[in-house]
């Protein structure tokens, strides 16, 4: 599942990078920022920061649900944590 955030300038890609990591979501096996953007419809001060999040069981195929709530927990702890707002949310 792919991310788009929009984040303060000040917090480094790595920081979040580093905080879903450490989240330890069982389900998430993997994470990849791919995308940086500023200007445009982005705020002064901002920029937007997009992740793919790569979820996978080593013993069964995942449901959507499972999924969703992975995905869904670890950006309400990066909107707690960092004031991030998804992008097309």
């Amino acid at each position: 599942r792919d991310a788009a955030m929009i984040v303060g300038e000040e917090i480094p890609a790595q920081e979040l990078f580093d905080t879903i990591k450490g989240l330890g979501v069982n389900l998430l096996e993997e994470v990849n920022v791919f995308d940086v953007y500023y200007g445009g419809n982005i705020p002064e001060g901002k920029r937007s920061i997009a992740v793919r999040l790569m979820y996978r069981s080593p013993d069964r195929t995942l449901t959507d649900e499972e999924v969703n709530v992975a995905h869904a927990a670890i950006l309400s702890n990066l909107k707690d944590r960092f004031g991030i707002e998804v992008r097309g949310e």
